[in-house]
């Protein structure tokens, strides 16, 4: 793949807060707890418990001593880290566990430095600090997956990861109907020196939400933003479309809030050799331009009608 193209960034995946069933078996400590005294497993993945970034307790396997979660991680992803590896993917850091649904035992962890239920800050600047220490072991980017949607880079939270980590994914990118949030997430996540990826899953109409997901992304693409788009369960991220190849150059605005690219009812971003429209409204919206630009079919129009959570991409004529 690096050969195929040397720009290519491959990062090593690591669950960052969960023992998995290949795992030796653990001190006590190294574990969180419900109120109960639970372990807490995950619904739908049997034998992937929740772990304590805090502990410290030795525990020796393989011939090699390690001292606490935090320690194991570092040692995994260095171990696993071979050529051309760029740095190590730190799965569920964000907030997601803190839900008595996310847990088979319909609990919640509680913080061994209180005795009470984590509040989802001081959750995520535990997961966040864990994360900034295994990159200054590993010396190599950490790339952590736990900024969620909107909803929850907000209102849980999560956004604190961005402190800690070199990129972050959000697994959730424009759920639950909460476009603004979602741009903004991407444009914070960017403007506090942090990669974004975002993902973004089809569901029943991929070429509309495919232009509508790309729209959305270049409105906020600041730099430092990938995009993860797939077709459903059948169709992965891999799969090519035309729209990867256009160049609309350089951006010619670049906006602190999306709420400022709303234009004639819809949000605009020109660049050097075109312009991007979006409409995550549920309305029909009609765009009428002083110039003439270009669709991508060819034809010069000096208006566009867009269908609810829409995009297009104009080229200059």
């Amino acid at each position: 793949m690096k050969h195929a193209n040397p720009r290519v960034r491959l990062f090593v995946y690591e669950n960052g807060t969960h023992s998995t069933p290949n795992d030796p078996g653990f001190p006590p400590s190294w574990y969180l707890y419900s109120q109960d005294g639970e372990r807490l497993e995950t619904r739908g993945l049997q034998g992937n418990f929740l772990m304590n970034p805090l502990s410290t307790a030795p525990f020796t396997s393989g011939g090699f001593t390690y001292r606490g979660w935090t320690s194991y991680l570092i040692r995994t992803c260095r171990l696993d880290m071979v050529r051309f590896v760029s740095g190590c993917s730190l799965d569920t850091m964000g907030t997601a566990p803190l839900s008595p649904t996310y847990n088979r035992c319909n609990c919640v962890p509680i913080d061994p430095r209180t005795g009470r239920p984590f509040t989802p800050a001081r959750y995520v600047r535990m997961t966040g600090h864990m994360a900034a220490t295994v990159h200054a072991a590993i010396s190599a980017p950490v790339l952590v997956n736990g900024l969620g949607g909107g909803r929850s880079f907000y209102g849980k939270d999560n956004r604190l990861l961005t402190r800690y980590a070199q990129g972050a994914q959000a697994q959730e990118w424009l759920a639950h109907k909460t476009w603004g949030q979602n741009v903004n997430l991407m444009l914070d996540t960017q403007a506090a020196g942090c990669v974004v990826l975002v993902d973004y899953k089809a569901r029943a109409h991929v070429g509309r939400e495919r232009m509508f997901s790309l729209t959305t992304f270049l409105l906020a693409d600041n730099g430092r933003a990938y995009l993860d788009f797939s077709a459903g369960h059948h169709q992965g991220w891999e799969i090519w479309s035309p729209l990867y190849q256009i160049n609309l150059g350089a951006p010619l605005v670049t906006r602190a809030r999306v709420a400022r690219y709303l234009s004639s009812g819809v949000y605009q971003r020109a660049f050097v050799h075109g312009k991007v429209i979006v409409n995550p409204s549920g309305s029909p919206r009609v765009v009428r331009f002083l110039h003439p630009w270009r669709t991508l079919g060819g034809r010069v129009v000096r208006s566009v009608t867009l269908n609810p959570r829409g995009g297009a991409l104009l080229r200059r004529p």
